[in-house]
């Protein structure tokens, strides 16, 4: 009985049997190549920077940012600061 591709001697068609060996190699490749990519893709996922508060300067209560150079008058800062700060 003859099968497809199996013979009682087995020799010859050694260029069918490269070339099929050639194909297969190079699907086996793509299919590296194609895992590969996808891992890359799970690498280039970047994290978020958090953003930093600024943090409120404290200024007198009373003095405005116009007239924080200016002098004021000493009665006057000690009244502030015998104030209660407010919110």
């Amino acid at each position: 009985m003859y099968k497809a591709g199996l013979t009682r001697r087995r020799r010859g068609g050694g260029a069918k049997k490269r070339k099929k060996r050639k194909k297969r190699k190079e699907e086996e490749e793509k299919e590296k190549k194609k895992k590969k990519k996808k891992k890359k893709k799970k690498k280039k996922k970047k994290k978020k920077k958090k953003k930093k508060k600024k943090k409120k300067k404290n200024f007198q209560v009373g003095i405005l940012k116009s007239d924080r150079n200016k002098q004021l008058d000493l009665p006057y800062c000690i009244s502030l600061q015998a104030l209660p700060s407010l919110p």
